[in-house]
């Protein structure tokens, strides 16, 4: 079983992740609700990428769906030249990749505890039709969040959270937690 407040923290987190990576200016207004998986572009048309958060006693499969249009592009690799144009699809790519790290990274922080310490995948691209297999995978409980910057960015994620047989999930992100985040930091292992 998973709690109300287990839930709350992880949509918290991610929220939290999200305002700390996706907000590049002032004007950019972000808006994070809960929703319905699946964006509306067709398959070719969509990047899918997985992270997964993992403890002894849980694992989080993170989705990143992201529509792969111009305002998605703009955002995250930036403007190119006529001369990058061969290298725009693997710029993109690579920024997608590094935003969904730094997004799982830092919400990876705030669910982390002295008692409960989760360790991280690498970003892993997909299919798009995988998400309709998330299912078989057997989450507990899956959470999605649709976020917008403006009016033309739009990306989905996903959290499938998968519990280890007998076990319940119950945590709450302290409040200092929340307030002490204020950027990314790098992690040697």
């Amino acid at each position: 079983m998973i709690s109300a407040r287990t839930l709350q923290s992880l949509e918290a987190a991610f929220t939290q992740a999200l305002q700390q990576t996706l907000v590049l200016s002032a004007a950019d207004s972000l808006q994070i609700r809960p929703g319905k998986p699946g964006c509306a572009a067709p398959a070719d048309a969509r990047k899918l990428l997985a992270l997964t958060l993992s403890a002894g006693s849980f694992r989080i499969i993170t989705l990143f769906e992201f529509r792969l249009d111009a305002a998605t592009r703009a955002h995250f690799a930036g403007p190119s030249s006529p001369a990058q144009d061969g290298n725009a699809d693997q710029r993109l790519a690579d920024a997608l990749a590094e935003f969904v790290n730094l997004v799982c990274g830092t919400a990876n922080r705030l669910i982390s505890s002295d008692s409960r310490r989760t360790g991280m995948s690498t970003p892993c691209a997909l299919e798009s039709s995988c998400l309709s297999h998330l299912h078989r995978l057997q989450p507990e409980q899956t959470l999605v969040l649709n976020a917008r910057i403006g009016e033309a960015l739009q990306f989905d994620i996903v959290l499938g959270i998968c519990l280890s047989k007998g076990t319940s999930l119950d945590f709450d992100i302290a409040p200092a937690a929340q307030e002490e985040m204020v950027g990314g930091e790098l992690e040697l292992f």
